[in-house]
């Protein structure tokens, strides 16, 4: 067996740019898989990624039926089986019943309860609920494995803009109290903080709209590419000493994230222009601070699937882009944020607002029909669509291994029934090297402190979280 020096090893594990002059940089994928370097040689990251999914997972989703496979996920009504999307990686799920969201606060709504107590279920104090009381543990894993990326981390999704007085609804990550990880929200801002480092700021301007727009389209008149367009060219070259397969790597890889930039350019002129933006969430989930509706987007017809379809896209295509470029190893994605109020029509109906009109009134038998497709919308066209990317053989690591083999991932909501009940919540856990696959139905329910503790458990990090711990719940464990 032919036997890399460690030269040529430190060479293709220490290429993460293209670089040109004024400090432009443009990110590379993780390069040692293409030239034949083993899982154990190279060292597979390890990542901790948290999907929170808005407005509930009732338990009854879920009860009955098998304790482990695709079967767990049967459960249908009018035509919809809402996580029929993760039957391919039941046997990778560790799905946990019986959590108690316990953290409480100055706010009376249970959405801010379970937003603000997620990932940690610490007790919050503040009046306008606008900061978490801990630690979350996506940071907690961070700072144990003492990770040291390009990025500290990344935050983003799809959300709008309901009750935006309680940041805690948007923001999951946290390093500390008062020290929030913000999500980004618009694809041409994620883009910019992920893969370009050429001087543009996202959201320049001083907040005046004006000039941020010009700076923005002044941004995607050339794309990031022509300033490292130089090195580039060296780097394909086979005087560069990278193999075939690493040229290719790289050309496929930059051609994926010159469609990312021209699709985020492209939806950022189709805002300006005015050809989307009718819908009150539109405006609402724009970075730039607003105040829509007194702080409550309440949605209107027609609704802006499509502009929330696009946004999810490609910000999920850029997240997990960027993850498997290596630069960044822990950060939170999300479907919508908790409580939010939107306009749905689809093959069972239509609503003007999802959740308290719908969600709300989900068990009653003129609102189920709608709220179950509704609920297969978040849960399968979104949830579990994220899921699968993770899974695209696209990006295959060293070892042969996908994005999603090497990643822990938690999987939860901030209710368990959409009307506004924290109690007997369910979760989902994707690695099956640190717990158990199947269905876990607690006999005694457990706090989400209980769980979170156990989670960093599971991953070798020995750390009480939140602010209810009794102890770890050792049966889901490996």
């Amino acid at each position: 067996m032919h036997i890399r020096s460690n030269k040529a090893l430190d060479k293709l594990t220490r290429r993460r740019f293209l670089k040109g002059a004024g400090g432009a940089a443009v990110a590379l994928p993780l390069l040692h898989g293409a030239e034949g370097v083993t899982a154990q040689e190279a060292g597979i990251p390890e990542r901790f990624i948290a999907l929170f999914v808005a407005n509930g997972l009732h338990n009854s989703l879920t009860d009955g039926g098998a304790n482990s496979g695709a079967a767990m996920f049967n459960h249908a009504k009018h035509g919809f089986a809402p996580l029929e999307g993760f039957k391919p990686f039941a046997d990778r799920i560790c799905l946990v019943k019986g959590i108690d969201a316990k953290a409480r606060g100055f706010s009376s709504t249970p959405h801010t309860w379970g937003c603000g107590g997620f990932l940690c279920d610490y007790n919050y104090s503040n009046k306008n609920a606008n900061t978490k009381a801990g630690t979350t543990i996506d940071w907690e894993f961070k700072t144990a494995k003492n990770i040291d990326t390009t990025l500290p981390t990344l935050n983003t999704g799809w959300w709008g803009a309901d009750d935006a007085n309680q940041p805690v609804r948007i923001v999951h990550s946290y390093r500390g109290p008062n020290q929030p990880n913000n999500p980004i929200a618009l694809p041409h801002n994620v883009f910019d903080f992920a893969f370009n480092k050429t001087g543009f700021a996202a959201g320049a301007g001083g907040g005046n709209m004006v000039n941020a727009q010009e700076l923005r389209r002044a941004r995607f008149r050339n794309s990031v590419l022509d300033a490292v367009m130089e090195d580039y060219q060296h780097v394909m070259s086979e005087s560069s000493g990278y193999g075939a397969a690493v040229r290719e790597t790289i050309k496929v890889h930059l051609d994926h994230v010159r469609e990312l930039e021209k699709s985020s350019a492209d939806l950022v002129a189709r805002i300006e222009r005015g050809e989307i933006g009718n819908d009150p969430d539109v405006c609402a989930i724009a970075d730039e601070p607003r105040v829509i509706n007194n702080n409550k987007a309440n949605g209107s017809f027609p609704p802006n699937l499509s502009f929330r379809s696009e946004v999810w896209d490609l910000n999920a295509k850029i997240f997990i882009s960027a993850l498997h470029c290596d630069l960044f190893r822990t950060g939170t994605f999300m479907v919508d944020s908790g409580g939010d109020k939107w306009a749905y029509e689809g093959k069972n109906g239509r609503t003007g607002n999802v959740h308290g009109t719908t969600l709300h009134g989900w068990k009653k038998n003129n609102h189920q029909p709608l709220a179950y497709e509704i609920m297969h919308w978040y849960w399968t066209k979104m949830a579990s669509d994220f899921v699968a990317r993770l899974n695209n053989n696209t990006y295959v690591e060293a070892g042969g291994g996908t994005l999603l083999d090497n990643t822990t991932l938690i999987i939860g909501s901030e209710l368990n029934d959409p009307d506004h009940n924290v109690n007997n919540m369910t979760f989902f856990l994707m690695d099956p090297k640190k717990f158990k696959p199947g269905k876990h139905t607690l006999a005694n329910r457990r706090s989400a402190s209980d769980f979170y503790t156990t989670v960093l458990k599971g991953c070798g990090i020995n750390k009480q979280i939140g602010s209810h711990f009794q102890g770890t719940i050792d049966s889901i464990l490996v």
